[in-house]
């Protein structure tokens, strides 16, 4: 790669929420500890609809809605919790300017500079719609394709993260 792949802009609070809803239901424990929990839930409403006393049933069918009701509202749960942090936090709001190299990233913002050599990175990610640069397990760099100038620009970042065999890659097929 010769060059420099350049990527600016500003994360928006609903593409940050959308994001950690996406990054929690990634786990696989979590996946299966969902389904897992519909299950269980499927099986006890029907146990109390067929084979329990009528004197059980009320309780039964109480603790099935209401771990139903935790089922459903984990994710707008998640989506608020990360609407709220998103705006007590000045940095995710800041617009960042990316430069990508061979070497190394820098990133700038109107009170930050900085560099990072590809090396001091753990593990990359790429979404739909983000390429994650985890700095260790829960730190990273949140880095939207909007961002690039051009799908060209995603594909040689994809391209160059590739040439880094010895950071732990999560990338789309070009």
């Amino acid at each position: 790669m010769t060059g420099t792949i350049i990527a600016e802009g500003q994360l928006e609070r609903v593409q940050y929420a959308k994001l950690c809803i996406i990054v929690y239901y990634r786990r696989p424990a979590i996946i299966f500890i969902t389904i897992l929990g519909w299950l269980v839930m499927f099986y006890i409403f029907l146990m109390a609809t067929i084979n329990i006393s009528t004197s059980a049933r009320g309780t039964v069918l109480i603790i099935a809605f209401v771990y139903a009701a935790y089922l459903l509202t984990r994710p707008y749960l998640i989506y608020l919790n990360a609407r709220n942090y998103f705006g007590t936090s000045k940095h995710l709001q800041e617009k960042i300017h990316y430069e990508f190299s061979e070497e190394k990233i820098i990133t700038q913002s109107d009170d930050y500079k900085g560099e990072r050599g590809w090396d001091k990175f753990y593990k990359i990610v790429e979404l739909k719609h983000f390429f994650l640069l985890y700095h260790d397990a829960k730190l990273m760099n949140i880095i939207p394709k909007s961002f690039f100038k051009s799908p060209d620009d995603v594909h040689k970042l994809r391209e160059l993260i590739r040439e880094k065999s010895h950071i732990k890659q999560k990338l789309r097929v070009s």
